[in-house]
């Protein structure tokens, strides 16, 4: 039903007119998933959402990030941007993390869903030290080209599509405590298959 809540959601986090879910589709792929969507409230529903991208992490690198926050080194990082952008006459501090991913042209074809110029998706995430919110975290996409490790590099100057969340510091953490609880059950699965592949080979 319209509005009901995705049995897969484990945390949604929403802005003025935009909102991020960490889901848990993709643990079996050993991912993090994280859905950035936009809408207009504006619109009679069924035709509210906007912009949508899909961010996937390495699930033991959204581990680490989690921890990073908890650490304070995440807090740390973000003073240090803040004071490098000010003493450099910035308005906008840099990011403090930052992960990029996307979908090779060839697996866009497969899917049958080619990018009208035949170039790459490429999507990023950030965690960047915000102005009006403590953080902005953001996921963007544009046209990229796939290197020889098979990593999407974006190749804009402007995204095609960004979505931006803020965030206060009590929100990033239960941000991070989402990341922790997924991966801990990643981690179980994970030591739950070789203890049974162990005792298959006995």
């Amino acid at each position: 039903m319209a509005g009901e809540k995705d049995k897969k959601q484990i945390l949604k986090i929403s802005g003025k007119k935009q909102f991020l879910e960490v889901m848990a589709n993709c643990i079996n792929i050993d991912r993090l998933y994280i859905n950035f969507e936009d809408y207009d409230d504006t619109k009679p529903k069924g035709q509210r959402k906007g912009q949508q991208v899909q961010i996937y992490i390495d699930m033991l690198d959204a581990y680490v990030l989690a921890k990073d926050i908890f650490s304070g080194k995440i807090d740390a990082l973000g003073k240090k941007s803040r004071e490098t952008a000010k003493a450099g006459g910035y308005t906008y501090a840099k990011e403090v993390f930052s992960r990029i991913g996307g979908v090779s042209a060839v697996k866009l074809a497969k899917m049958g869903a080619p990018r009208k110029d035949k170039m790459s998706l490429s999507r990023t995430f950030k965690i960047t030290p915000g102005i009006k919110t403590k953080w902005v975290l953001s996921a963007e996409s544009g046209p990229g080209e796939e290197d020889a490790n098979g990593l999407i590099i974006p190749k804009y100057k402007t995204p095609e599509q960004i979505i931006r969340v803020g965030m206060n510091d009590e929100q990033l953490k239960v941000f991070a405590s989402a990341i922790e609880l997924l991966a801990h059950a990643w981690m179980r699965e994970k030591i739950n298959g070789l203890v049974l592949t162990q005792e298959i080979k006995m």
